[in-house]
């Protein structure tokens, strides 16, 4: 009778660990205090997307993840204005971020945005401008800044125009390469970034 009892008792155990073991990313989440707000997996049951309502100091944060379970993207504010995306390499270290923020009634990409390398050196810088029109109407400026590869000695800045609705980029204001000391190789001018150029004109 005592030897059934303890099989049963060993039974009960096993099974109890084997729940345990099956769900590792809810044992996490419980022990860091995490409130979570939605999980989608992926068919090999990895976790595809984490909604949390807080982490690491910051709110409504959305982690992707690939079907290998490296995090790919992480977006602060989710389904907020404004909201910041960060995107990984296979490392997890970052590459890209950018912000999506009301732009004078429509939604866009904001501020700045960063580009770096696998060594986290930054390799590229975009300012984003908009003006304060109708979003049928709403011109895009960027000034676009590249850098040689782990320096921060710029290799050149360009200035472009498009439209918010997403036609073909127009060159304004001046474009200038540098060589890797830092002095300037050429220059080419174009149509002022303050005046709406004649290609989008054109593509009216």
């Amino acid at each position: 009778m005592i030897k059934n009892i303890i099989l049963i008792l060993v039974i009960l155990m096993n099974i109890s660990c084997k729940k345990c073991i099956s769900t590792p990313k809810l044992a996490f989440i419980e022990q860091t205090n995490i409130d979570t707000l939605e999980i989608n997996y992926y068919s090999n049951k990895k976790t595809k997307n984490l909604l949390l309502s807080e982490f690491e100091g910051n709110k409504n944060v959305k982690l992707h993840y690939d079907e290998e379970g490296l995090l790919k993207l992480k977006t602060i504010n989710y389904n907020n204005y404004p909201e910041i995306n960060i995107e990984f390499n296979e490392n997890e270290k970052k590459i890209h971020q950018w912000t999506i923020d009301d732009i004078g009634g429509c939604i866009g990409i904001k501020g700045k945005e960063f580009y770096w390398n696998n060594k986290g050196a930054i390799i590229k810088e975009i300012y984003h401008y908009s003006t304060d029109t109708f979003c049928s109407e709403k011109v895009i400026y960027k000034i676009e800044k590249e850098f040689y590869e782990n320096s921060k000695i710029i290799k050149s800045i360009t200035n472009h125009h498009e439209s918010y609705e997403g036609s073909e980029e127009c060159p304004c204001g001046e474009w200038i390469n540098y060589d890797a000391s830092g002095k300037e190789l050429n220059r080419k001018s174009y149509v002022p970034c303050n005046t709406l150029p004649s290609c989008l004109l054109n593509d009216e």
